[in-house]
């Protein structure tokens, strides 16, 4: 970069103007976005919207109470100071997270498991206006467990019958697509639940579902077409229990599913046994469009690291097709979070154990992950507080660990992306009372706390622009770091170089 010299001569000469972020600074101080009462489990979900917005969805009381949704847009803007009320919870104990499904600058959701006989489905717009009237609702006892949104409008909603899966496609105004709900009956009868639904590609969907056998589970999968026909004669069984190659997957953690970008979808899971001290390992599975399993059972290996591995978080990346594993590792006290990136033909890109990224409480801690701009974001949460953890695309840490939270309970984090940042979700506990509080943090892309610099060029984020966005920038740029990346082609040159010369010379924006 023989021009850096004149770049700073450059820029030494243009001035700016300043601006300020709503999203706090504070690493002491987060975004409160609602209340929930006490007891740390899983029943918060996050999703990334318009615009660098994020969504919240929550079931605010342990024993009867209210599903709630808030939209937090890019500035740190609420819909409502505690969240909207939008489904009533009646129920005591039974807690998962809400379904969800983003559609442009809407949601669509619902309280998991609820009943769709008289528990309607809903989207609603960043106002928070309910789009489709009294919202999706069907004349039998169906429990509502998957919804699925397209960049078209449509959403798909799968729910249970009595050993059968019903599948409605819906669209913008909630109003059907097909003629007829599509119905097909599971092959282990009445016992099993629906855990995830993935698109095909092709305007369709992968419905996974697992059932219990003897101390382990069997995953099923069948695809829906886009005109609501299942795609082959029968359902095909991802982990067979049963068969000497495959134990079956654990019972104890859930399995996670992605699409693989090329008409497939990919499924990692945890070996079963029933002692939790059992090693067990954890695998990847690819489901073909035409039914067929890429990988003789068990699947490819995700890390050769003996411990136990469960508790997976499952990320792909859009362009080339690879996918991030996140897992708890070990039995129960010394545990790590890991990540492995594996291909989607089962190699594994970043070693043959992966890359350990801490250690995680047994029962306090916490992890989420996302791929974002050319960038794994790990959020560890325990009861000293929440450190966000980047790893570019080879493996390598990005810049140091980023405080989030610095103490309190911190179950359950969630992350997700903002734009070019992420925001982060936690619960904090407030002692002698039952009304706790969901809260919040951004990171923006250049890896501190708050709202987006005043432009691409505010590289300290002060909303300021000065010599020492010039050094941050040359900085970023000598060392690859991806922030650096101001076009988002994944590479470094020229091209970042212009883009910030130019918004450094506009200034900052009130």
């Amino acid at each position: 970069m023989h021009t850096r010299t004149s770049l700073v001569s450059v820029l030494f000469a243009l001035s700016a103007t300043s601006v300020s972020a709503d999203w706090p600074t504070d690493i002491a101080s987060p975004l409160v976005v609602g209340s929930i009462n006490n007891g740390f489990d899983e029943r918060v979900g996050i999703r990334s919207g318009a615009d660098g917005s994020v969504w919240l969805a929550w079931q605010q009381a342990y024993c009867v109470g209210d599903l709630r949704l808030q939209h937090v847009s890019i500035h740190g803007d609420l819909l409502s100071p505690t969240g909207l009320a939008i489904q009533e919870d009646p129920t005591c104990g039974f807690h998962v997270e809400p379904l969800m499904g983003v559609i442009g600058e809407s949601v669509v959701v619902a309280r998991g498991s609820s009943s769709l006989l008289d528990t309607p489905v809903q989207r609603f717009g960043m106002n928070g206006s309910a789009l489709w009237g009294s919202g999706f609702v069907s004349d039998e006892p169906l429990s509502v467990q998957g919804v699925l949104a397209f960049e078209n409008g449509d959403a798909l909603i799968a729910s249970l019958g009595f050993g059968t899966i019903h599948i409605d496609r819906v669209d913008s105004a909630g109003n059907p697509v097909w003629s007829n709900q599509l119905v097909f009956d599971s092959p282990t009868g009445a016992n099993f639940d629906i855990v995830d639904l993935v698109a095909d590609d092709e305007g369709g969907a992968y419905v996974f579902w697992d059932s219990p056998a003897t101390y382990v589970r069997r995953i099923h999968a069948m695809r829906v077409t886009s005109d609501g026909q299942t795609a082959w004669a029968n359902s095909v069984r991802v982990v067979d229990a049963t068969s000497p190659s495959s134990g079956g997957a654990s019972r104890h953690t859930h399995s996670r599913m992605v699409s693989d970008g090329a008409g497939g979808a990919i499924v990692v899971y945890s070996e079963g046994f029933e002692q939790g001290t059992t090693p067990a390992a954890m695998f990847m599975q690819r489901v073909m469009p035409d039914g067929s399993l890429a990988y003789a059972a068990p699947g490819a290996r995700v890390s050769m690291r003996t411990d136990r591995q469960f508790d997976v978080d499952l990320q792909r990346d859009s362009e080339t097709g690879d996918v991030f594993v996140t897992w708890r590792d070990g039995f129960f006290d010394g545990q790590t979070v890991c990540t492995q990136r594996l291909s989607t033909a089962g190699d594994r890109l970043w070693g043959d154990e992966g890359i350990e990224l801490g250690a995680l409480e047994r029962t306090t801690g916490s992890f989420d992950s996302i791929w974002n701009h050319h960038q794994l974001q790990v959020a560890i949460a325990d009861s000293t507080g929440i450190e966000v953890l980047r790893l570019n695309g080879s493996g390598a840490m990005v810049g140091q660990p980023i405080g989030v939270a610095a103490s309190a309970p911190s179950s359950f984090v969630k992350i997700a992306g903002s734009g070019r940042g992420s925001v982060i979700a936690w619960q904090v506990d407030v002692p002698s009372t039952l009304d706790d509080l969901l809260v919040a943090q951004r990171i923006n892309r250049t890896g501190m706390l708050g709202g987006d610099p005043c432009n691409l060029a505010d590289f300290t984020s002060d909303g300021e622009l000065s010599f020492f966005d010039v050094s941050a920038f040359l900085s970023a740029f000598t060392k690859s770091d991806p922030i650096a990346d101001l076009t988002g082609e994944g590479e470094l040159n020229f091209f970042d170089v212009s883009v910030f010369l130019s918004a450094f010379g506009a200034g900052c924006l009130e």
